[in-house]
C-alpha cells in the first residue's frame, strides 16, 4: 500500500494576522538574526516550503505513477501535464535603483521614497494578476485536451496536476530568491573587504600571531620528520598534511603542532607477532594539532609515510 502523502499546514495560518491577511516578518531584534537567509523566520520559511515542494512532487507523481494507469484505456496525451514552464511566477528578488525613483517621484513624497530599494506593493499585485492571467489560458488550452466526463482522467485532473506543478515552480523560486539575496550580500562583503578571506587565510594569520606569543622552543612547527639512523642520511619521512577544499588549487601542507617531549631511560614495547616483541628507546614526543576551517568547507587530513627505495625501519601505529 502506498504511503500517504501528508503536508503540515501550521506554520502557514500561523503567517494569518486578526484579519486574516499574510503578516511574515523577520524578528531582527533577535541574535539568532544574522542576515535576510540566516534567521529563524526564513529558515522556518524554507522547511515549510520545502516540505510543500515534496507533497506537491509526492501527489503529481501518485496520479501519474499509479492512478491514471489504472484506466489503460483513456487515449489521452498526458505530456502536457508533466511539466510546466508557461504560467508565470509572481516570486522574484527585485529591487528597484531608488536614485531613479527619486528623480521620478515629486517634491513632497521624495524624501519618503529615498534610499527604499523594495518594489511598491502594487508591482506584488501585478505580478499576481499575471499570475492569474496566465493560469487561466493554461486552463483553457487543458480544456482542448482533456474532456469533462466522468471517466478517471477529466480537465478537473489536469489542472489539479498543473497546480501542483506550478506550486512546486512557486515553491523554487522562493529558495531561489532568498539565496540570491544572500549571494548579493555576500558579494557587498567581499567587495567592501577587497578580498574572500580563506580557511588557509585564517591559517596563515594564526601562524603568524603564534610566532609573537610563544617563545622559540614551544612555538607551533609543521610536522614534518625525517627518519634516520644516527649519522646517516634520511630514509624516509612521516608528515600530517592537510588540504584546504575551499581552495582545490592549493597544495597540501604540513599541519603545524605543539609538540611536547624528551628522553626516557624506559623503553617502549610492541608486538610484530604473537611470540616476537620488540623493545625501543629514543625521544618521545605528544603533539597537539589544531585546524581551523569554515563550516562550509572540509580539511583533508591524511598521514603521509614517504620512504626511499632501499631502506630498512619499521613504522607502528598503535
Amino acid at each position: 500500500m502506498r504511503p500517504s502523502e501528508d503536508l503540515d499546514l501550521t506554520w502557514l495560518l500561523q503567517q494569518l494576522n486578526a484579519s486574516q491577511q499574510p503578516s511574515f516578518a523577520i524578528d531582527r531584534t533577535t541574535e539568532a538574526c544574522r542576515t535576510p537567509r540566516r534567521n529563524p523566520q526564513t529558515y522556518a520559511a524554507l522547511q515549510f516550503f520545502a516540505a510543500l515542494s515534496r507533497f506537491c512532487s509526492g501527489v503529481h507523481s501518485y496520479f501519474l505513477s499509479t492512478l491514471f494507469p489504472v484506466d489503460g484505456s483513456h487515449g489521452l496525451d498526458l505530456s502536457p501535464v508533466r511539466s510546466e514552464t508557461t504560467i508565470f511566477v509572481p516570486v522574484l528578488p527585485l529591487f528597484e535603483n531608488a536614485e531613479s525613483r527619486a528623480k521620478a517621484a515629486t517634491e513632497s513624497d521624495k524624501e519618503e521614497k529615498k534610499g527604499d530599494s523594495v518594489l511598491p506593493l502594487a508591482f506584488a499585485n501585478q505580478f499576481l494578476a499575471e499570475e492569474k492571467r496566465t493560469m487561466t489560458e493554461r486552463f483553457l488550452e487543458l480544456a482542448k485536451v482533456y474532456p469533462t466526463n466522468n471517466k478517471l482522467v477529466t480537465l478537473a485532473e489536469a489542472k489539479l496536476l498543473v497546480t501542483l506543478l506550478h506550486t512546486g515552480n512557486v515553491c523554487a523560486n522562493f529558495q531561489d530568491g532568498v539565496n540570491y539575496v544572500e549571494n548579493m550580500l555576500l558579494k557587498q562583503l567581499i567587495a567592501a573587504v577587497g578580498k574572500e578571506v580563506q580557511v588557509s587565510d585564517f591559517n596563515a594569520y594564526m601562524r603568524f600571531h603564534a610566532r609573537k606569543l610563544y617563545k622559540a622552543a614551544f612555538a607551533p612547527q609543521p610536522f614534518s620528520f625525517a627518519v634516520r639512523r644516527p649519522n646517516h642520511t634520511p630514509e624516509g619521512a612521516l608528515t600530517i598534511e592537510a588540504q584546504d577544499t575551499s581552495s582545490p588549487s592549493t597544495l597540501a601542507d604540513p599541519v603545524w603542532t605543539i609538540a611536547s617531549g624528551g628522553y626516557s631511560s624506559q623503553p617502549m614495547f610492541f608486538n610484530l607477532d604473537a611470540s616476537t616483541r620488540v623493545a625501543f628507546t629514543g625521544e618521545r614526543c605528544v603533539f597537539f594539532f589544531f585546524k581551523y576551517f569554515s563550516s562550509f568547507f572540509f580539511v583533508l587530513v591524511f598521514l603521509l609515510f614517504i620512504c626511499v627505495l632501499v631502506s630498512c625501519f619499521f613504522f607502528c601505529i598503535k
